[in-house]
């Protein structure tokens, strides 16, 4: 992998340079952004993520072996890490609601707390159901929800109040 990283560079000053950083600091990369994605696999991609990032910023690393480069390096790879772990979370997050509408998702399944949470969200009448998709799958403000649904700023309010107290009795019950 070192070898494709080099061909990107030119001189054979920023090569040498880049060496020294791969080899010094390759394997805490690879532990930071494992500890935020839990998966071996995904933190490699972060990884190489970040060396393309360095790649570009390497004209603003002087010293290879200070604890400035080092902050720097980890800075990138623990940012790359989180924005890898949203977006996993957000897919996530989309097939629950796809199963919500009635999409088979086999990840929602195999975890049987959430699917009782399902369950739970889709035994609620549609007019409940559609503005805690609307208010919690969208992240939209209640003023926002109201607009979208044709409703008014007060309807939308006491439509949420009720679905989550409607969608709380229900988890209670179990």
């Amino acid at each position: 992998m070192l070898a494709f990283y080099l061909a990107m560079i030119n001189s054979p000053e920023e090569q040498d340079k880049f060496i020294l950083i791969y080899n010094e600091y390759k394997d805490l990369m690879l532990n930071v952004a494992n500890t935020v994605l839990q998966n071996k696999a995904d933190a490699e991609d972060a990884v190489h993520e970040a060396f393309l990032r360095i790649l570009k910023n390497l004209h603003k690393i002087d010293k290879v072996f200070c604890p400035k480069t080092q902050g720097f390096v980890v800075i990138i790879v623990k940012n790359i890490a989180k924005t890898m772990y949203s977006r996993k979370n957000k897919i996530k997050k989309i097939e629950v609601i796809n199963d919500l509408v009635g999409i088979k998702n086999n990840e929602v399944a195999e975890n049987l707390d959430a699917k009782f949470v399902v369950q739970c969200i889709k035994n609620l009448p549609e007019t409940y159901r559609e503005i805690l998709l609307v208010r919690y799958y969208n992240e939209c403000s209640t003023a926002q929800t109201a607009k979208i649904l044709g409703i008014s700023q007060d309807a939308a309010h006491k439509r949420i109040q009720r679905a989550k107290q409607m969608l709380e009795a229900m988890l209670n019950e179990e």
